[in-house]
């Protein structure tokens, strides 16, 4: 995980987080750490008082003063030969009723990013 900005949570509204963020840009996967939750977001605006981040997942218990960094790692999964013929979420979660993935934990080893180009 490699942190470009780190800053902190200064509201929330209608479900998405307001946060002091430098360095960030739209679209930046962001990790948001509070005394009960961590979850994931993207930065989905920046105006000249506040980066604004929609969180993947329930916001409860988040709250002002909560850390928040950029996070490189956000879009980027680490699969091999396990995650054949499975079905996942767009955090790249299995959905389906199949057996734990097993292997290297998703922090570690050659990672593909979520976003990319199809071969011409």
């Amino acid at each position: 995980m490699i942190a470009r900005g780190v800053g902190s949570v200064h509201g929330i509204n209608a479900g998405v987080l307001h946060v002091s963020l430098p360095g960030a840009a739209i679209g930046d996967g962001v990790l948001v750490k509070s005394r009960s939750v961590t979850l994931q977001g993207t930065v989905t605006a920046i105006n000249s008082a506040a980066v604004t981040v929609m969180p993947h997942g329930a916001i409860a218990g988040v709250m002002p003063g909560d850390a928040v960094q950029t996070d490189s790692a956000s879009f980027m999964l680490a699969l091999g030969t396990g995650a054949l013929g499975r079905a996942f979420d767009a955090r790249g979660t299995p959905v389906d009723a199949g057996k734990p993935l097993r292997g290297l934990p998703r922090t570690r080893g050659p990672r593909i990013p979520l976003q990319i180009s199809a071969p011409q």
